[in-house]
């Protein structure tokens, strides 16, 4: 189950439908794999890094912001490769 599949779940209102149970670990992220960065993103990363004071905490929130799988969860079926077009803009 994706957080899409909840998402469609809840009505106009804005309510989950009650009826159904979910738990946390049935819920799977959309991710992209790290093989789909593209040249221009590889720069955004690269300059993310701290390189002055060594820290990686940016490039690893610019990892998360841009949705990237760079823990392999993908292929420990704990996440699901999001499709082409799904975090571009526009």
């Amino acid at each position: 189950m994706s957080v899409v599949e909840v998402l469609e779940d809840i009505d106009k209102e804005g309510y989950i439908n009650y009826h159904k149970v979910y738990k946390v670990y049935d819920i799977k992220p959309y991710l992209r794999p790290m093989s789909s960065m593209t040249e221009e993103e590889k720069g955004e990363y690269y300059n993310s890094y701290d390189w002055e004071y060594f820290e990686e905490g940016t490039s690893f929130d610019w990892l998360n912001e841009n949705h990237f799988d760079y823990r392999g969860l993908i292929k420990k079926g704990l996440a699901l490769e999001a499709p082409d077009n799904m975090y571009k803009e526009g």
